[in-house]
């Protein structure tokens, strides 16, 4: 069976990376897979031409970075995941790579991920953001994540530059924040302001420093911009005090571990684990003069 041999084709490239902490995207894209959808089989038995080595490398070296090196990982899953690449891939061909939008013009330059695009949009006056793309389709976690880009944008939550258009959902890749120019208590505001409205509805179960920056089209706001890992907030592992000291620990890669964040740490420790956290750190923040 040509499915079968595709499989066995990438496991064979695959190669062990070093373990670095990262969201589990192997598990989030076999929740989307059933392996016995016979619709799902007939549609990648049709459209398997346009599997090449060039997928192949590329699935290998995506499977390299999304399988858990600390779980055993059964036949069924591994081929729900490479199903998910196989079907994102043959996705991949029906869009075309320039957009107008309206007055302004994107052009998708690559891939990320599997099932995102990167690119830019240049508006009208000449000026750009690059963004990510991500194509919702019949199969892909696309779709789970359109509801909650769309919840949250109806919610009025803080994000950057968004919009969805001809299927896709296009986000503003904001710039990395850099510890010598940007102020780190301006960064704090804004990512603890941001979180205290995504917290009304969904917990970010993973981010890093290069899931947060600095927008361009919203001048001199800090946001998170990968929205990958939201689910709805009732899940006990989390709570608003979790979700602030990560942002904590996510900032104190960039600036180190300082005045500033010593004071929101000690903050944290004493405060009492309800909503008001939010709004108590802010006004702290707001008293802070840190250089």
């Amino acid at each position: 069976m040509i499915i079968d041999s595709i499989i066995n084709m990438i496991y064979n490239e695959i190669k062990i990376l070093s373990e670095v902490p990262h969201f589990n995207y192997f598990k989030q894209y076999i929740s989307c897979i059933d392996i016995h959808d016979s619709e799902l089989i007939d549609f990648i038995d049709e459209e398997y031409n346009k599997i090449d080595k060039e997928f192949v490398k590329d699935a290998a070296l995506f499977a390299s970075m999304d399988i858990p090196r600390d779980t055993r990982i059964e036949k069924d899953e591994f081929e729900a995941y490479i199903l998910y690449l196989i079907l994102m891939s043959i996705y991949q061909d029906k869009y075309v790579k320039e957009y107008r939008i309206n007055t302004s013009f994107l052009k998708l330059e690559g891939k990320s991920r599997p099932d995102t695009f990167i690119g830019v949009i240049i508006f009208n006056d000449n000026t750009e953001i690059d963004i990510t793309c991500k194509p919702v389709n019949k199969y892909g976690y696309n779709r789970k994540l359109k509801v909650i880009i769309d919840n949250i944008v109806e919610k009025n939550v803080p994000i950057p530059y968004h919009i969805d258009i001809n299927d896709f959902i296009i986000l503003e890749q904001c710039d990395p924040i850099r510890a010598s120019i940007d102020y780190m208590i301006d960064v704090y505001k804004d990512l603890i302001n941001q979180f205290k409205s995504i917290n009304k509805f969904y917990w970010v179960t993973f981010f890093t420093y290069k899931d947060i920056g600095k927008s361009r089209h919203v001048k001199g706001r800090y946001f998170l911009y990968n929205f990958d890992s939201l689910v709805i907030n009732n899940d006990k592992k989390y709570s608003y005090k979790t979700q602030i000291n990560r942002i904590v620990e996510v900032l104190k890669e960039i600036y180190g571990n300082n005045k500033g964040t010593s004071i929101v740490s000690d903050f944290l420790a004493s405060e009492t684990d309800n909503y008001d956290i939010f709004d108590n750190c802010i006004s702290l923040l707001m008293q802070l003069k840190i250089e």
